[in-house]
């Protein structure tokens, strides 16, 4: 809102749908930060509180990085429940997929399914290890205060889902997120320290380390056994398909793990000339 006061264009980003008629033309206007704001709809009139209709900062944070893709928090009861009744394995619950304003939720593509769900200890996070390089969660080179303020109490996730493994961790900047395709991985273990648990994932240019709270601890092997279960079942579909697929295709699917940072970049031009070769 402007200092000396005014209003702000119906159907601003900032604000929610009207919660009288549905339409989008919310509108705040004000005297000056002296006064007090009010809120209006440009379509029906309605006047309603503030709580109603502004966005709050995780909205509006979530909003950037998602947009408002179906797979959101907004999916309704009956929905969330049954991805809860489908799981496989342990750790999945309604609580934990509506965690920081639905954040997994957000991430699941449609008709993905989480199979397990392990929290992390939060400040730890979730580390990267490519070649000498070591890559931790919300500090990615930064200074320790930086760290510090870049980290929130929300832990991080590791979710087994049917179709990839994929980590997130919720930070103040916005939420970092890792894709590992169950094809990419060449092994997955139990990292056992003396106080701490982490599911170590190993691919051909990256190590990952998923720090699991310790009253987690108990979903950790079982979670290893789902992840293998589907590495066995994928490695072996790429197997059986490998002799007849086309260079074509093997460059595309070569393309998709570039992307989703499965393969290094010096890898993937290596491979990508050896298959251009053969068209």
């Amino acid at each position: 809102m402007p200092f000396f006061g005014g209003e702000t264009n119906p159907g601003s980003d900032a604000f929610r749908p009207c919660p009288e008629c549905g339409e989008d033309q919310i509108y705040s206007q004000s005297d000056g930060v002296l006064s007090d704001t009010t809120y209006l709809c440009d379509s029906c009139g309605y006047e309603p509180e503030k709580e109603e209709v502004k966005k709050s900062f995780k909205e509006l944070r979530r909003e950037r990085q998602h947009g408002t893709q179906s797979g959101g928090p907004d999916r309704d009861e009956s929905a969330v429940q049954s991805l809860v009744n489908q799981a496989e394995g342990p750790g999945v619950t309604a609580e934990r997929l509506r965690i920081d304003d639905g954040v997994i939720l957000h991430s699941l593509d449609d008709g993905e399914i989480p199979h397990c769900l392990v929290k992390g200890a939060g400040w730890r996070g979730i580390e990267v290890e490519t070649g000498d390089e070591i890559e931790r969660t919300g500090q990615k080179g930064a200074g320790m205060m930086e760290t510090f303020n870049n980290k929130l109490t929300v832990p991080n996730l590791t979710i087994a889902t049917d179709k990839r493994l994929l980590a997130l961790h919720p930070l103040r900047t916005g939420t970092d997120e890792y894709t590992i395709p169950y094809d990419s991985i060449d092994n997955v273990s139990i990292d056992r320290g003396w106080t701490k648990r982490r599911i170590q994932v190993t691919t051909r240019s990256r190590t990952y380390y998923f720090e699991v709270k310790g009253s987690d601890h108990d979903k950790i092997s079982p979670t290893v056994d789902y992840i293998r279960e589907k590495r066995k079942e994928a490695v072996s579909g790429t197997e059986n398909i490998a002799e007849t697929d086309s260079p074509m295709e093997k460059l595309e699917r070569l393309s998709d793990l570039h992307e989703q940072g499965a393969v290094t970049d010096a890898e993937f031009e290596t491979k990508k000339q050896e298959l251009l070769d053969e068209i």
